[in-house]
């Protein structure tokens, strides 16, 4: 492995802002850009240059590390551990994640070592104001032919890792450690991107562990292990109403264990909401003891965490069809295995149920199924799938 730019800095910009930035370009082509972003930390985009005089540099030669263009100096580089700055030391800062990278291809971002987000005090700040902006732990903005691999990421102040507006990102065989109790720390996030996928990753954590927001698509996620945390997401979707038109759409979850988790495969949508979501598949799921129900669809998603006052009543609904939950067996201590709420305005439908096998964790304890406004067929699903509507009825 040729290491063309290699930077490890604990960097502290001229304003003041706080940023740890590791890059690794591989094909170091892309045009230059300035050395701060807009939102005050370090932007990895471009080609390297040489480091500000007030940035204090990590000598990797310290390390172990040779640099003589025979030794392979990985190990030197990326079995260590990267503590983020506490708390203290990032008040004032405009940054929005510890690591960022932006605007760039190609980047290669991998190793066995950890990043330790030092969450703790943000986490305490948050359960007291809501509004208190945490920094995320690793963020991809806007790049192309990406790869993560292989790193540790832990205690975040809030998203471990997220994707945005990027095209052709693989996340693999990363590890994603927080407290269940640790607020919005979601373990991976995907947003307003293509073609990523996700596989052999291993996340427990206080929010979804793996999440797909607004704008996704063609995004595969598969051979994981998802401890705590709340499962696998879409959404929300819909928060900002007839605003922004939202879609998730041509999505696989597929071959993922989930023990601990609150819940296996579930979509939200927000009441007053304008988009769709379409084409999306839960395949060969294992769910253990999930506390509620494992598969769901909520159309009226509106917890308090995020909208102290009452919960908006509308007709309008993100549209949600062609979905599949196949091969799906496990437990749950919940008294409904499949909770599926849609909204009468706009019901679910093409919903495909095939070879589901949820039991009460408990012998002899009923359970049972949830449905509302839900279009679609069933095989082989225990229990019994309920559907109350049909597209050609005048059901209201």
């Amino acid at each position: 492995l040729v290491i063309l730019c290699l930077l490890l800095s604990a960097a502290r910009d001229s304003s003041g802002n706080i940023a740890i930035d590791v890059i690794k370009q591989l094909r170091p082509h892309l045009h230059p850009r300035p050395a701060n972003n807009s939102e005050g930390g370090l932007e990895t985009s471009g080609l390297c240059s040489k480091a500000p005089d007030w940035m204090p540099q990590l000598n990797i030669l310290d390390f172990g590390a040779k640099g003589d263009g025979v030794a392979n100096d990985t190990n030197a580089i990326l079995l260590g551990i990267l503590i983020a700055p506490p708390r203290s030391e990032w008040v004032g800062s405009r940054a929005s994640a510890f690591l960022h990278f932006q605007s760039t291809s190609h980047i290669f971002l991998g190793g066995t070592g950890t990043v330790d987000g030092q969450g703790e005090d943000w986490w305490a700040a948050r359960e007291e104001d809501y509004d208190v902006k945490s920094p995320k732990l690793l963020l991809m903005k806007d790049c192309s032919w990406c790869n993560i691999w292989g790193v540790h990421l832990k205690n975040s102040p809030q998203v471990h890792c997220q994707v945005e507006d990027s095209l052709h990102v693989n996340v693999v065989n990363v590890t994603v450690r927080a407290p269940a109790h640790s607020p919005n720390t979601d373990g991976i996030v995907i947003k307003e991107s293509a073609e990523v996928q996700i596989k052999g990753c291993d996340v427990a954590t206080g929010d979804d562990n793996v999440v797909l927001k607004h704008g996704c698509k063609s995004i595969l996620v598969e051979h994981c292990s998802f401890l705590w945390g709340h499962g696998a997401s879409i959404g929300s979707l819909g928060e900002q109403g007839s605003r922004r038109y939202e879609t998730v759409s041509n999505v696989t979850f597929q071959h993922i264990s989930f023990d601990g988790t609150d819940r296996a495969a579930r979509i939200k949508t927000w009441q007053g909401g304008d988009g769709d979501v379409f084409d999306v598949r839960f395949m060969d799921l294992i769910v253990l003891k999930t506390p509620k129900s494992p598969l769901q669809i909520d159309q009226f998603y509106c917890p308090n965490s995020q909208h102290e006052d009452d919960c908006k009543i509308s007709p309008e609904a993100v549209k949600i069809r062609n979905i599949s939950f196949l091969r799906i067996k496990g437990t749950t201590s919940n008294r409904f295995a499949l909770d599926m709420r849609c909204s009468k305005s706009a019901p679910c439908v093409d919903i495909k149920f095939q070879d589901i096998d949820i039991q009460a964790d408990e012998p002899n304890k009923s359970i049972n199924n949830v449905c509302e406004n839900i279009n679609g067929n069933s095989t082989d699903t225990q229990p019994t799938m309920c559907f109350d509507f049909q597209e050609d009825s005048t059901k209201v």
